[in-house]
């Protein structure tokens, strides 16, 4: 299980989720940054996300 979060460009979390093994949110277009921690491992991502396609982002978490 992962805590998600999703911050924009300020910094602000726009969307997070805890203790779930996935996370659908639904933001307007724009740079954002994903942090997703698990086990006391946490891994960002840039997602630039556009009016033209959404995104699928994974986060691969080494196996405990």
């Amino acid at each position: 299980m992962a805590n998600v979060e999703v911050r924009d460009h300020s910094g602000e979390i726009v969307a997070a989720l805890n203790n779930r093994k996935q996370a659908q949110f639904h933001l307007p277009p724009a740079i954002y940054q994903a942090n997703a921690r698990a086990d006391g491992v946490s891994i960002t991502q840039p997602i630039n996300l556009t009016a033209q396609q959404g995104i699928h982002q994974k986060f691969l978490f080494p196996a405990v």
